[in-house]
């Protein structure tokens, strides 16, 4: 893995507890450990109407500890998620939350 990435997926519609799920065995599937979700916030993206929710997941990967900064927003019957992940050292919260809320989902 390199650090930083940026990620995105697209799920069919589904809930925060399904998207948590699904998250959490895409982190097992890349070699992560410990997976815990620490927060999650409902967020508005930079276009001012697009609601999405925000969370930040802890793991760890070869002995590394990891954040994951994601935003997922529903969009008709699917849900776009975008990611933000590098080494726990290394991350700034307010540069992911940057990161991922200036996209425009379609």
């Amino acid at each position: 893995m390199q650090v930083p990435t940026v990620a995105v997926a697209i799920y069919p519609a589904t809930d925060a507890a399904e998207l948590d799920m699904l998250s959490e065995e895409n982190t097992k599937s890349v070699g992560g450990t410990d997976v815990k979700k620490v927060s999650t916030e409902e967020f508005t993206l930079a276009d001012g109407k697009t609601k999405g929710d925000f969370v930040k997941f802890t793991w760890k990967s070869g002995g590394y500890n990891i954040d994951t900064y994601g935003l997922s927003v529903k969009k008709g019957d699917k849900t776009i998620g975008v990611s933000y992940t590098s080494l726990s050292d290394m991350i700034d919260a307010k540069i992911a939350k940057e990161v991922v809320s200036t996209l425009t989902f379609k």
